[in-house]
């Protein structure tokens, strides 16, 4: 059984957050290691089966639920009550957002019984979540829950989730719960098709036609994901439009001596799963953060993101708000890694 603390940790100012050694070692990477190539990092779509990763690691099961559950619970809570337009859901997506619902019930009742239970009797259902200590009668497709499906049990799982629409050769996003975006805001990008969604990645459009294309292909039953990362300073969730007067100023307090502990590596392992009925497609992005300090206990790691981040193209640099960071992390990389080598 996966360890679950007591006291919930934070995740705005002041910041109270660190991961165990075993939050560590299943931190999900999102550079090749041992590093077999010099070649200069390139934006791909990245997207693999999601089949079943190794035990105690982060693609163990369909959805991840760690250490951090209590901490991004609360998280969840304050960013909903502060900013209602954090979950939407257009008007004819109501049967995707009701299938959504029974299909996350049932995997993580099936993956992680010992926290969540789901009892069914034709469209009538039990859902108990131990964690939060909640149990809730329900009758799919009814106003049965105590607030619509995408906030109540959104409010119960890690990481944020989005519901695609697939219409006229395109998809849409037409639904979603996301309390933790990465410079975006759904208020803004609600009914957006995939291309404009998409639209500020540098020189990716290619990219993003292959993945489209492979998307709209995409079968019930074979989800796909991938990793997508950037570099922030705090491991705030919340870096949304909308909050961007919180977080905007961040990097600009950053110096060389605290780079270790405030300098973080945020990765997204996003799912994206083909819902059989109403053939919505299921977009989850579970966020992950990594301090440097804590990546410098891998070496090899360690190593492999020092090459990516020395070589990266300015376009990818400027997208990912790294430039103004980057000399000052590779001198500092350059340092730590030269000294371990040494030791």
């Amino acid at each position: 059984m996966r360890p679950f603390p007591k006291t919930p940790q934070q995740l705005v100012p002041p910041y109270k957050f660190s991961n165990s050694s075993f939050a560590i070692d299943r931190f999900p990477f999102p550079f090749k290691t041992p590093l077999d190539s010099q070649q200069p990092f390139k934006y791909s779509a990245n997207i693999e089966p999601h089949e079943p990763g190794k035990t105690d690691s982060a693609t163990e099961f369909y959805l991840d639920i760690d250490e951090h559950y209590l901490t991004e619970m609360l998280e969840k809570k304050r960013v909903l009550n502060q900013h209602k337009n954090h979950c939407l859901v257009l008007d004819h997506m109501k049967h995707a957002e009701w299938e959504w619902f029974e299909h996350v019930t049932r995997k993580l009742a099936q993956d992680y019984p010992h926290y969540f239970e789901l009892e069914m009797a034709g469209d009538c259902g039990c859902w108990k979540n131990h964690l939060l200590d909640i149990e809730q009668e329900f009758t799919l497709g009814k106003d049965s829950l105590p607030s619509r499906p995408l906030a109540f049990l959104g409010g119960q799982v890690q990481g944020d989730f989005a519901l695609l629409d697939q219409r006229e050769h395109q998809l849409y996003l037409d639904a979603g719960i996301i309390t933790g975006p990465s410079d975006w805001s759904l208020a803004f990008d609600i009914g957006m098709d995939f291309t404009e969604w998409h639209k500020p990645v540098p020189d990716a459009e290619p990219v993003f036609d292959r993945a489209l294309n492979y998307l709209l292909g995409l079968q019930a039953g074979s989800p796909v994901r991938r990793l997508n990362w950037i570099l922030c300073v705090y491991p705030r969730l919340d870096r949304s439009l909308e909050s961007y007067p919180d977080w905007a100023l961040d990097k600009r307090n950053l110096t060389p001596d605290r780079i270790g502990d405030d300098l973080f590596l945020r990765v997204e392992l996003q799912v994206l799963d083909r819902l059989p009925k109403t053939r919505a497609i299921m977009f989850s992005i579970r966020t992950y953060f990594l301090s440097m300090n804590d990546l410098l206990l891998n070496p090899h790691r360690a190593l492999a993101f020092y090459q990516t981040i020395k070589t990266l193209p300015k376009s990818i640099c400027d997208y990912k708000g790294i430039s103004p960071l980057q000399a000052m992390l590779v001198a500092w990389l350059e340092e730590k890694l030269e000294k371990r080598l040494e030791g």
